[in-house]
């Protein structure tokens, strides 16, 4: 198990590497080849919408075929996508180029997931998940940085081409993954999974949790530039410290989980922490106030994401899987692009500190009404 959490470990760096550095910044590349605002507009938006639109599809398709050759599929039309960023130059073309994109990475993300949690059996599930949640961060931090070095040297269109690079190596590292062969049985089979209890509490948990993350990033940089007058620096470094931290902290979760193992008390601890410095967020008046306010709302979504994973691997039968993380991710969207959606009402109407304090305030009251339900669900690790 030591091997596949290993590999998996680099598959997940290297992807959230990749795409962290080709993304963050795409928008201004595209600026520079005389794409208008309305346009990017459109381009982020279509991949931002393939993926709710596949994930359910993708999860399906990851339980009947072969989870390791969708994963390379994806890794494919990724290293596809980056060549096409290098050589287009309109808009129809980058428009086809960004639904391709946003399929390759959908569909290997939802398979590579899909495969790890059929590999996660036994115990110790905590700190196996939070190794992969650490990678997952590293990739993310340091993606941005490689970027800007490779655009201050060799310009902006290089990073396509050294992200190819690296996704090849990826696909190189796939190789090595063990695939699991599907399993037989009835899509009937779904439709019985979700009418458990424990999955309708599991959706509530994460259409909450996806909301909060709608409402970050439609208000968090819009307060802390307006209400703080932080420099743009100064935004990025608070986004990179609570990265950097919540991946960190998560290998403390981790180790946490499998000591104690009872799941239902971090995802509480979780959603109260998160909850709370979310709502609060809004009085931090320096940029050392508001470091260390997203600093302990990180440490809060850190059980939170840690104890969703864990309750799926739980919940969910092996063979099924794909299906019911696609659906979980599908949901998880959903609450992101109503999050987005509410929030920018509420920007607009009363102010970027308004969205923070609801989405605040729906953790801890989701925290609260969880507790009579306790001892109802036996959400613990083998």
């Amino acid at each position: 198990m030591k091997r596949i959490v290993i590999i998996f470990s680099i598959c997940f760096f290297l992807f959230f590497y990749v795409t962290w550095m080709v993304f963050f910044y795409l928008p201004v590349y595209l600026r520079t080849i005389n794409i208008s605002n309305i346009e990017i507009g459109i381009l982020v938006g279509v991949f931002s919408l393939v993926a709710p639109m596949l994930a359910l599809f993708f999860g399906l398709l990851s339980d009947r075929s072969s989870p390791r050759s969708l994963i390379q599929t994806g890794a494919g039309l990724i290293i596809l996508s980056l060549c096409g960023l290098y050589f287009a130059t309109n808009f129809p073309a980058l428009l086809l180029i960004f639904v391709v994109a946003g399929a390759g990475t959908t569909l290997f993300l939802i398979s590579l997931n899909s495969l790890y949690f059929k590999h996660l059996q036994g115990g110790k599930r905590g700190i196996k998940l939070a190794i992969l949640m650490f990678s997952g961060h590293l990739g993310l931090g340091l993606g941005p940085l490689t970027g800007g070095l490779v655009i201050d040297f060799f310009g902006q269109r290089a990073v396509f081409l050294v992200g190819a690079i690296a996704v090849l190596l990826l696909l190189m590292v796939t190789t090595k993954i063990g695939d699991i062969p599907p399993i037989k049985f009835a899509l009937v089979q779904y439709k019985k999974d979700l009418r458990k209890k424990d999955v309708l509490f599991l959706i509530l948990i994460i259409l909450t949790v996806g909301f909060h993350f709608g409402t970050e990033k439609t208000s968090l940089a819009l307060f802390m530039d307006t209400a703080i007058n932080l420099t743009a620096w100064e935004i990025a470094t608070v986004f990179g410290i609570s990265g950097l931290w919540l991946g960190v902290f998560s290998l403390i979760c981790g180790h946490a989980f499998d000591t104690k193992k009872n799941v239902f008390i971090f995802l509480s601890l979780g959603l109260a922490i998160s909850g709370i410095f979310q709502a609060l967020t809004p009085l931090a008046n320096s940029y050392l106030a508001i470091i260390i306010v997203r600093i302990l709302h990180v440490s809060g979504d850190a059980f939170l994401i840690l104890s969703s994973a864990l309750i799926i691997s739980i919940i969910f039968p092996r063979e099924r899987m794909g299906g019911s993380f696609g659906l979980m991710m599908t949901i998880r969207a959903g609450g992101v692009f109503l999050g987005a959606l509410i929030s920018g009402y509420l920007n607009t109407r009363y102010g970027y500190h308004v969205p923070l304090i609801v989405s605040g305030t729906l953790l801890i009251i989701l925290s609260i009404s969880f507790i009579p339900y306790r001892k109802s669900f036996n959400w613990r690790q083998s």
